[in-house]
């Protein structure tokens, strides 16, 4: 074989294979109790604190639940608080803008107030919410 073509194969090898041996990495390791508590960790850190994830447990991405969950306004005070929550999604449909969840649920619930937003920019008869990177607008 001459030397450009396997030079070129070792180079798709290297560009195709290592991205997708670390996808298959981080998909086992999020299926053990170090990368639970990571996910945690990572969720609480990339939200700024507005989301807190506590006792995550189940199959990793698709059948997830976790035994505590908290939401923070843009004052960073509580607003909702969810406990024993289980969701079963398919995360895939991410990547065609058609994500289906078979089911969602929370044994216990408790909307502490309203989040408040501290937002400007919205249009006369509504109002908005953020959660996290997430923003609601909502019809008064």
């Amino acid at each position: 074989m001459r030397r450009w073509l396997k030079r070129t194969l070792w180079a798709l090898a290297v560009v195709i294979g290592l991205p997708l041996l670390a996808v298959l990495l981080l998909y086992t390791f999020s299926d053990t109790g170090p990368g639970r508590r990571s996910i945690e960790a990572l969720a609480d850190f990339f939200t700024g604190g507005d989301v807190r994830i506590a006792g995550l447990d189940g199959s990793f991405p698709n059948a997830i639940r976790a035994s505590h969950v908290e939401l923070k306004d843009d004052d960073g005070v509580v607003w909702l608080i969810l406990d024993d929550v289980s969701l079963e999604w398919s995360p895939w449909g991410f990547l065609s803008d058609d994500v289906a969840i078979a089911s969602a649920h929370a044994r216990h619930a408790k909307v502490v107030r309203l989040p408040v937003s501290h937002s400007t920019d919205t249009t006369p008869g509504m109002t908005r919410y953020t959660i996290g990177s997430a923003v609601i607008d909502q019809a008064e």
